[in-house]
């Protein structure tokens, strides 16, 4: 699957077709086009909010996790950045898919059985991970 989206997505000469793409829409739509009324650099007002928000709950993220490798709580990431990253996002996707999790849980994730339900699997997976070991490398 991964390597039909990457030739879907990397044309010939090793260039993303999709930045291309995107690039020239840019230039095509009237708001980054010449004489538009608005200047490419403008953003509207709040635009930035959920750029800062997400920043936020990105740093607050990292800081959380750096005391608790640091107290050693969580093992050290090779890459940290990424690792709160993701954590991030999970966090955010319950939020934002509640009403499509609830409809493919039948009970609302975000709710006292819901949560739950959620917060053991969420346990389970981040302290024991998804995939089998080996007998010698059972986790306890």
């Amino acid at each position: 699957m991964w390597s039909d989206t990457a030739r879907t997505a990397h044309g010939p000469d090793g260039g993303c077709r999709a930045a291309r793409k995107a690039t020239a829409v840019e230039h095509e739509h009237p708001r980054f086009a010449r004489g538009g009324r608005e200047h490419p650099k403008r953003t509207p007002r709040g635009a930035l909010l959920p750029v800062r928000l997400f920043r936020a709950l990105f740093d607050a993220t990292a800081g959380s996790l750096a005391g608790l490798e640091a107290a050693g709580v969580v093992r050290p990431a090779a890459d940290p950045a990424v690792r709160a990253a993701f954590l991030l996002v999970n966090d955010l996707a319950v939020i934002l898919l509640r009403e499509q999790v609830q409809a493919v849980l039948g009970v609302d994730p975000l709710g006292p059985t819901g949560l739950g339900r959620w917060s053991q699997t969420l346990m389970d997976t981040y302290s024991r991970g998804i995939f089998a070991l080996g007998p010698e490398e059972e986790q306890p």
